[in-house]
């Protein structure tokens, strides 16, 4: 074996080989922890799993708003239970002021049944929308 037109020692070249085998094997490992997307099927599954634990548990115990927030933050989430949306966007499907909105969000967050994983805000005259992430 050479580089460039310059020979590699032995020693050298089965360190080499040992090192391409262990980033391979580490590669494997760390593709098989990975989450994999879970199939349409078990998609609706989980997401209907998710609406009736919260109905279940958490919706009489929250006020009103927080009740209309999840719901629409729920139908707006991918399979993973993620949402981009805009408070004026929640405003608008929810019906709901945009104090009543934040006070709902607020609550979902203190409860433990939403993350904010970005608040929107304006950066340099642009909005942004929030990110959020529904916990089961």
């Amino acid at each position: 074996m050479t580089v460039n037109g310059i020979p590699i020692p032995p020693e050298v070249q089965k360190q080499l080989k040992m090192t391409e085998a262990a980033l391979q094997a580490e590669h494997k490992k760390e593709m098989r922890g990975r989450a994999r997307s879970p199939s349409p099927k078990n998609v609706y599954r989980v997401r209907w799993n998710m609406l009736n634990r919260f109905v279940d548990r958490h919706m009489a115990t929250l006020p009103i708003q927080a009740a209309a927030v999840w719901l629409t933050l729920f139908r707006h989430a991918d399979g993973k239970g993620e949402v981009v949306l805009a408070m004026s966007q929640l405003v608008k499907a929810t019906g709901i002021s945009l104090y009543s909105v934040r006070k709902g969000r607020d609550a979902l967050v203190k409860s433990g049944l939403l993350a904010v994983k970005l608040k929107g805000n304006n950066i340099d005259g642009r909005y942004t929308t929030s990110r959020y992430k529904l916990e089961s």
